[in-house]
C-alpha cells in the first residue's frame, strides 16, 4: 500500500456516520433533504455502471480507461458527498500512466465493497426514517 492510500474496512456506519453526506448533496444541487434519496439512487446506478466499465478496462489492462472512469466517478461521488468512495476514485485516476495493474485491481475491489456499503447504508438510513418523503 502506498502512503496516503487507505484500505476501507467493511463497516456500514464508520464512526457512526453515513457513507454519503446528504447535506452536501442537498446544498450542491439546491434541493430539499427529502429529495436526496432520489439523487443518491441515481448516483448508485451510475457508479455501478462505472464499475462495470472499470472491470472491463482492467481485463484489457487499459489503465488510461480505468483512470478516465475513475475521474468521472470521483466527480459524481463528490457531488453526493461520498467522500471515501471519491478518495478511491482519485487513486484510480492517478494510475493513468502507471504499470500497476495489481494496484488498480485492489482499488477496484475496494470500490466494489464501498459501493455495496453505500447502498446498504442509504437504504438502512432512509428505511429507519419513515418521516422522510422522497419524490
Amino acid at each position: 500500500m502506498m502512503p496516503g492510500e487507505h484500505t476501507f474496512q467493511a463497516e456500514l456506519e464508520p464512526k457512526g456516520k453515513l457513507l454519503v453526506d446528504a447535506a452536501i448533496l442537498a446544498e450542491s444541487l439546491g434541493v430539499k433533504i427529502e429529495q436526496v434519496y432520489k439523487y443518491t439512487l441515481i448516483f448508485i446506478d451510475s457508479a455501478k455502471e462505472g464499475l462495470v466499465e472499470i472491470e472491463s478496462s482492467l481485463k484489457e489492462k487499459n489503465l488510461q480507461a480505468v483512470a478516465l472512469t475513475g475521474h468521472r466517478l470521483k466527480s459524481s461521488s463528490l457531488t453526493v458527498g461520498a467522500q471515501q468512495f471519491s478518495e478511491l476514485c482519485k487513486i484510480l485516476e492517478s494510475l493513468a500512466n502507471d504499470e500497476e495493474i495489481d494496484r488498480a485491481e485492489s482499488i477496484f475491489a475496494q470500490m466494489q465493497l464501498m459501493l455495496s456499503l453505500i447502498e446498504a447504508n442509504i437504504e438502512k438510513h432512509f428505511l429507519q426514517n419513515p418521516d422522510n418523503e422522497f419524490k
